[in-house]
């Protein structure tokens, strides 16, 4: 019955290795089935630490696995998990521009991260709508969700209501515009009731 056990969590481990080297994000940022489940420590009784992506806080995490059953969402380090299930940031949104005041010609923008806004600047973005969108600025919080048609590839989300004051969970197909990949960065952007 051991020797049953340790060859089951040999191949588990050996599986887990080669799984978190491939990549399991589209091209447009969405994620796969596999970072979206709670962790589970599984049916055998073994305590190996592993990390796990938490949706509601976008972060990976620590847990402890049995050792067998369970599901994808583990890995045997935070760089594996982050490199398969961490969100991508545009690097434009990052930019060491600085916003100007009061200067009509200029009509490019940059996202100002103290204020999580758009502003006309010397930035990247052609327009301040690409530039909302693409950075989640606050502007987003009170657009409507996007009604996407997701062919059955739908995955959680969470968009920020106006009415109730909160973010709410729901499927969607996107992390655009008003769909956030965590309930913690639709708190955050739109300064959400907890």
């Amino acid at each position: 019955h051991t020797e049953i056990c340790k060859a089951l969590l040999f191949l588990a481990l050996v599986a887990l290795g080669s799984a978190a080297l491939v990549p399991k994000r589209t091209a447009t940022g969405k994620f796969v089935k596999q970072c979206t489940p709670k962790a589970q420590v599984g049916l055998c009784k073994a305590k190996l630490p592993r990390w796990w992506f938490n949706t509601e806080s976008g972060k990976c995490e620590t847990f402890y696995y049995g050792g067998c059953g369970g599901n994808k969402n583990r890995y045997l380090s935070n760089e594996g998990c982050e490199k398969t299930c961490a969100l991508p940031t545009d690097k434009r949104c990052k930019s060491k521009y600085k916003p100007m005041h009061n200067d009509s010609r200029n009509s490019s923008y940059v996202f100002d991260s103290s204020t999580k806004q758009c502003r006309l600047g010397r930035g990247p973005f052609q327009d301040q709508r690409e530039c909302d969108i693409t950075c989640r600025s606050v502007a987003v919080c009170t657009d409507p969700r996007p009604s996407d048609l997701c062919a059955g590839k739908a995955f959680p989300v969470y968009y920020f209501s106006p009415i109730t004051g909160n973010c709410h969970s729901e499927l969607g197909c996107s992390y655009k515009g008003n769909n956030f990949p965590t309930l913690e960065e639709c708190r955050s952007t739109c300064k959400a009731g907890k």
